[in-house]
């Protein structure tokens, strides 16, 4: 039997991945044990699938176990300068509405748009930029 051929974008990664929401037990997030509070945490944090990488690193990370407990400092470095064309920030790659909302944000939020910024900051030169 050959692998379904991707037919989405992972939400935090911008990977490929094969969703199958019709029938959960075909899907590649099928087997991945999350709480109902990690499940809580990333609804609330992605609105669409994730791949199975991540929901692995999610279900073991301590972003989802302990984050609350945690100080996340911002990561400006001054450089404000919105990038008209990736949406972001020059210095810190957060996009505008993570700026502004930057200081309601619960610790594990902070960690995951800190993850989003590592992925951009990745991208940075590449013709093609994950879209949020």
């Amino acid at each position: 039997m050959s692998q379904p051929m991707p037919n989405k974008q992972c939400a935090r990664c911008w990977g490929q991945l094969f969703c199958n929401r019709e029938s959960i037990q075909n899907c590649q997030c099928a087997g991945i044990s999350l709480t109902p509070e990690q499940r809580t945490l990333i609804a609330s944090l992605y609105s669409d699938c994730l791949c199975r990488r991540c929901l692995m690193e999610l279900s073991t990370d301590q972003v989802c176990t302990s984050a609350a407990e945690q100080e996340v400092n911002s990561p400006c470095i001054g450089v404000c300068e919105l990038d008209q064309k990736q949406h972001h920030c020059a210095g810190c790659y957060r996009t505008l509405e993570e700026v502004r909302r930057w200081r309601d944000l619960s610790s594990a939020e902070k960690q995951e748009v800190l993850h989003a910024c590592e992925k951009r900051s990745q991208h940075m030169g590449s013709t093609e930029w994950p879209s949020d």
